[in-house]
C-alpha cells in the first residue's frame, strides 16, 4: 500500500491488517460492512542510513521501513517536465528512496555524476554517500527516443514518397502536353 494514506477494506479485512500490522494503521472511519485505514505515509523522499553499500541492504529495505528509522529529504522539487531535484545531508552512506514506482527508464544524477538507481520494494532506491548530496532525476526511457526515431524516419519516407509521386505526375503531363504539341 506503498503512498496511499487511506484505505477502504471490508471490515474483517480491516480488522486482519489491524492486528498483523500494529501501529502502521488507524481507523478512520467504520460501519457494519466497511472500514477506512489511515496508514502512516513516508515522505516523498527519504533516506534509509545503510552504513556501506552491500548487496544485502536491497534485500533489507524489501520491508515496508519504520517511519520513525527513515529522514526525509531536506527539499524535494518536482519539475513540469517530471524531472525531480532532491537536496539531501547523510550523515552515513544511505539509500535515497523515492516513493514512487521504480521502472526501467529512469536515470539519475549524484553530485554532477550518474548512478544506477535500483528497485526496493518496487520503489526506487539511489546510493548515496555520507555528506550533502543533490540528487537530479529525469525519466527517459529508450524506447520513447525509440519511437522519436522511428517517427522521423516514417515522416522522411512519406515526404520523400509524396515529392516523387508529385514529380512524376509534373513529368507525365509535361510529356502528354509535349505530345499534343507534336501532333498539332
Amino acid at each position: 500500500f506503498l503512498g496511499a494514506k487511506y484505505l477502504v477494506f471490508p471490515r474483517e479485512k480491516a480488522q486482519q491488517l489491524l492486528v498483523t500490522n500494529p501501529g502502521r494503521f488507524q481507523v478512520g472511519y467504520e460501519d457494519d460492512r466497511t472500514s477506512i485505514l489511515v496508514q502512516r505515509v513516508l515522505p516523498r523522499a527519504y533516506l534509509v542510513a545503510t552504513g556501506e553499500r552491500r548487496e544485502d541492504d536491497l534485500r533489507l529495505l524489501q520491508t515496508n521501513p519504520d517511519p520513525s528509522l527513515v529522514t526525509p529529504a531536506d527539499s524535494y522539487s518536482l519539475d513540469i517536465d517530471g524531472s525531480e531535484k532532491i537536496h539531501v545531508k547523510a550523515e552515513k552512506d544511505s539509500y535515497l528512496i523515492l516513493n514512487e514506482s521504480y521502472y526501467p527508464g529512469w536515470e539519475a544524477i549524484v553530485n554532477g555524476k550518474p548512478v544506477a538507481i535500483e528497485s526496493a520494494l518496487g520503489l526506487r532506491a539511489i546510493f548515496i554517500l555520507a555528506g550533502d548530496n543533490t540528487i537530479n532525476t529525469a525519466y527517459k526511457p529508450i524506447s520513447v527516443r525509440s519511437g522519436l526515431y522511428v517517427s522521423l524516419l516514417s515522416l522522411l519516407v512519406w515526404v520523400y514518397c509524396l515529392a516523387t509521386a508529385r514529380k512524376r505526375e509534373l513529368l507525365t503531363r509535361n510529356s502528354s502536353t509535349n505530345s499534343s504539341e507534336s501532333v498539332s
